[in-house]
């Protein structure tokens, strides 16, 4: 009986906190405007491992989007030559 108790709350607080109304609620706290869209990495150099796919790509995008000089480690050279001319392209720089 504990342990569904504890299922239902932990359940309950998930639905509450973390779902889009929980963000809406929480985001107004945020610092505005927002350091993310704001930032600047022109003149900056940054070294990205995974650089060609998942988090390591959009971190790469990222950087290369708002004018930072990236540098990606990846074990694939075909994969990175790839990945670097499609975020080249999307960040502008290409």
């Amino acid at each position: 009986m504990g342990q569904t108790l504890a299922a239902a709350r932990f359940y309950a607080y998930g639905r509450q906190e973390f779902t889009r109304t929980g963000w809406l609620a929480h985001s107004a706290a945020y610092p505005k405007p927002d350091a993310l869209r704001s930032a600047d990495y022109r003149g900056r150099v940054a070294l990205v491992t995974g650089g060609n796919s998942g988090v390591g790509r959009e971190v790469a995008t990222y950087l290369a989007s708002k004018g930072g000089i990236v540098y990606m480690l990846c074990r694939n050279a075909e994969r990175a030559a790839q990945a670097r001319d499609e975020i080249a392209k999307l960040a502008g720089s290409g």
